[in-house]
């Protein structure tokens, strides 16, 4: 049995006995291809980058329970300013999470598991690429291959409380340990992750909600070969949105802001300074007979206490959500720009463009 069927069978067995008639699914996927082009190319050592990514998802429910898995496979090229390209491809990790419904409509336990699915062994030529795909100002839709996979669980409340709704999860990730390189026998192992967030909403009139979302990450030390290699800083996240009705589509308007604290390579002893991300954008989704058309933009803005760390990133885009029957088709198109400071000050604006198209097929009840 090859390693979908696999999966697959392990998600048949989790569901409770009798369940397969009462159980609701869907099934998605697609394929995406984002490109940057820089103008500058020796700023920073890249004239264009790429990434095409084919993601896959599954999801069933049943009762108070529900199951996700989620994967994809990726191929991410980059070209240099001398000619030469590096390029790096394979299966992500693949993200299995239970949820289930303590008490339902107050309290979930979820417990994910990330099998290590991905291509997690590189070599430098692939590091570079994955580097350049993992950066914070551009939006793709991967970060990495592969981690070496890991385990976690979470729990969240939700309650009213007068006119509003809030709510409260915590949870935490064991990392496992892997071997990054593949031209050296090194094992790595990422630090753990405990994470806390809250959220509060509230309707205003009869066709808007308000809603304010905050959260905190703490990560242990990163290990290598069993000592301590690197102590990411801590993280804080805070996005404000508001859903509202404009004639007959509907909305949402959002602005967030996140930041990274200072971290700290342990030998040699290396500082990374803090880092911030604001963003902010809006969305539409306005019927057309029996399709959605779904227009977007987005903004998109780094800084950092370090001088090459900094830049910006603006997009357009539409997506057309075509019904057929119980699947719908939703091919989807995006244009960015953008400005990056790099190193000893040089700076590099850039263009990019996002076509894509995704699939589902059935539906899962909310």
């Amino acid at each position: 049995m090859n390693r979908a069927g696999v999966l697959s069978a392990l998600l048949a067995m989790a569901l409770p006995a009798g369940a397969a008639a009462q159980r609701a699914a869907s099934l998605g996927g697609g394929g995406f291809w984002e490109t940057y082009r820089f103008s500058s190319p020796e700023a920073l050592e890249i004239e264009s980058l790429s990434l095409v990514t084919v993601p896959v998802t599954w999801q069933a429910s049943t009762g108070r329970l529900r199951l996700r898995l989620a994967g994809a496979w990726a191929h991410g090229s980059l070209a240099r300013a001398d000619g030469t390209e590096s390029n790096v491809s394979g299966l992500t990790d693949t993200e299995l999470s239970v949820q289930y419904e303590v008490r339902p409509n107050m309290a979930t336990l979820t417990a994910v598991v990330l099998l290590p699915t991905g291509k997690e062994t590189l070599t430098y030529d692939e590091v570079f690429v994955a580097g350049a795909i993992a950066a914070d100002l551009l939006p793709f839709r991967i970060t990495n291959w592969g981690t070496g996979g890991g385990a976690g669980v979470q729990l969240a409340v939700t309650r009213p409380i007068g006119g509003f709704a809030a709510g409260v999860s915590a949870g935490y990730v064991v990392a496992r340990t892997f071997e990054p390189l593949t031209d050296e026998t090194f094992e790595y192992r990422p630090g753990n992750q405990f994470h806390v967030r809250a959220a509060v909403d509230h309707v205003i009139g009869r066709s808007a909600k308000a809603a304010v979302q905050a959260g905190y990450e703490r990560f242990g030390a990163d290990q290598g070969d069993g000592q301590n290699l690197f102590q990411s800083g801590d993280r804080w996240h805070v996005t404000a949105s508001l859903d509202f009705a404009a004639g007959n589509a509907n909305g949402v308007a959002y602005a967030g802001w996140s930041r990274r604290g200072e971290g700290d390579f342990a030998e040699p002893q290396v500082f990374l300074p803090p880092q911030q991300v604001a963003f902010a954008g809006i969305a539409l989704r306005s019927p057309l007979g029996r399709s959605v058309l779904q227009p977007s933009a987005e903004l998109r803005l780094l800084d950092s206490d370090a001088i090459d760390r900094r830049g910006y990133t603006a997009g357009l885009g539409a997506a057309w959500e075509l019904p057929a029957g119980s699947t719908q088709v939703i091919p989807s198109v995006k244009a960015r720009f953008g400005r990056v400071e790099a190193r000893d000050a040089a700076a590099t604006g850039f263009t990019g463009a996002e076509l894509g198209v995704a699939i589902r097929f059935g539906g899962v009840p909310r």
